[in-house]
């Protein structure tokens, strides 16, 4: 075996490897030997075919089996040696003739690869030095305000009122079609329902607030409900069916027949208790135990708008040169992207440099500060993923049913490399956090949303792409 290289520039790199006749030859007479002994063919009994006719129909498969293994073996084996780290995949050098396979003329073979080399690079941004801002998310009384009658029209239930209607009452309607401004004789007639604050004119809502039950009102119903298209109208208010043409007019006038009002929970000490704890007895309680919950929540979220800020600057700081024209060149080879148009692929190739400087940033910081991820935890992470999934899916978790996907996802290499790399990511961000300098901003909760938003939009429309 004779192994040489050749450096084409900073980032790229040559290798040549020529497998000499003994290097195989060897390996391959004993896998000869071997598929002999497990033949057969008509006329012949297992282990006596000739070696002629074992060399006739599996001699260049094995040839070629045994060819691969060899070198594969020999690039592992130098790359290790050498500390070669290459991008992507080695990929045979343009002009490489393609390698004859005869079993009837053993000799020696030339494998010529390039690759591209992971560049060095510094990463900036992650110092000491370095200040980022850290959200301190104001919890004002309207936001406990919210949450808390949120929480008690939730526990709350549906009852027929008669003292007028609110906005968010829902209305059953009898309509009856007209004609003009008399009632249509023989006209469609239809019952369904509708929440007061769905109504789309403003007029007509401002009347039906002023009705009670046993009123009437008249409204156009092809424009009485916002957002509603022909087709929603046609199946939920008249139902007709799909494809039933029928001439229906768009006026209707309706009696008010029911109006219900969602009744929030009565404050005892059921409704506490089963909401907020056993050790929550009251509204003051109650509103204290909602405000703590509210600042953990908002603290997390605080917490990865932070990593969010650190990511976009680290990226913008550290300058990272990759071996483009290799990159390319290995994208390109794979069937998936071989009829791409040129745009398309350029778009997508701006996204893939910006995931792989990342993923190759954590990489870098994680050996730096010696982060490791434990198989255990990948396991659990795993495991949460498949209850998780089973939870939204099906509304719960069977636990066999957990097994079995989590067992999948185990084996299942990308999956495992996934949750390798979210957790790696997670323990990078947060050894990032103790070395930084954090300046603490206070802000409201619809500040920080907005924040949040701008951020995500900004993200979007860089990398608003699918990738390879």
């Amino acid at each position: 075996m004779q192994i040489n290289k050749t450096s084409i520039d900073e980032l790229q790199l040559q290798v040549e490897f020529l497998i000499e006749k003994s290097d195989y030859e060897e390996t391959l007479g004993k896998k000869m030997r071997e598929k002999q002994k497990s033949s057969s063919f008509k006329g012949f009994r297992i282990g006596k075919v000739p070696e002629n006719l074992i060399r006739k129909m599996y001699g260049n498969t094995l040839l070629a089996e045994t060819v691969n293994e060899v070198l594969g073996k020999s690039m592992d084996n130098f790359f290790e040696t050498e500390k070669i780290e290459y991008m992507g995949e080695p990929i045979l050098a343009e002009g490489q003739d393609p390698v004859d396979l005869d079993i009837n003329q053993l000799k020696d073979y030339t494998f010529i690869f390039d690759l591209g080399l992971r560049p060095q690079f510094e990463i900036n941004g992650v110092s000491e030095n370095d200040a980022y801002t850290l959200r301190s998310i104001l919890i004002d009384e309207k936001t406990i305000d919210d949450e808390f009658e949120m929480i008690r029209r939730r526990a709350g239930k549906q009852e027929s009122v008669e003292d007028g209607i609110e906005e968010k009452d829902i209305l059953t309607l009898k309509a009856k079609e007209l004609d003009g401004d008399l009632l249509k004789y023989e006209g469609w007639e239809t019952s369904f329902s509708i929440m007061v604050q769905d109504i789309a004119g403003e007029d007509l809502k401002k009347e039906v607030l002023a009705k009670q039950q046993g009123d009437f009102i008249r409204f156009d119903i092809y424009n009485l409900e916002k957002d509603r298209d022909e087709s929603f109208v046609k199946k939920h208010f008249l139902f007709l069916d799909e494809n039933e043409e029928k001439e229906i007019g768009r006026n209707f006038e309706a009696e008010i027949r029911e109006v219900k009002r969602l009744v929030p929970a009565e404050l005892d000490e059921e409704f506490f208790q089963f909401h907020f704890g056993e050790e929550v007895k009251d509204e003051e309680a109650a509103r204290s135990f909602i405000k703590d919950e509210l600042q953990k929540f908002y603290e997390t979220e605080a917490k990865q708008f932070l990593n969010m800020n650190i990511m976009e600057e680290v990226l913008a700081e550290t300058e990272v040169r990759f071996p483009e024209a290799f990159l390319k060149r290995w994208l390109l080879q794979m069937d998936k992207n071989k009829e791409m148009e040129e745009s398309v692929f350029d778009k997508q190739f701006e996204t893939f440099l910006k995931e792989m400087k990342w993923q190759m940033i954590v990489s870098e910081l994680g050996r730096k500060y010696q982060i490791d991820v434990e198989v255990e935890e990948v396991s659990r992470q795993l495991q949460m993923r498949a209850y998780n999934y089973l939870n939204s899916q099906m509304g719960y978790a069977d636990p066999e049913m957990i097994r079995q996907i989590y067992d999948y996802m185990m084996k299942d290499k990308n999956q495992y490399q996934k949750a390798v790399e979210e957790l790696m990511t997670a323990k990078v961000f947060d050894k990032v956090r103790e070395i930084i300098q954090p300046v603490l901003q206070e802000v409201t909760i619809d500040s920080f949303r907005e924040e949040v938003k701008a951020l995500n939009e900004q993200i979007k429309e860089r990398n608003l792409t699918e990738h390879f």
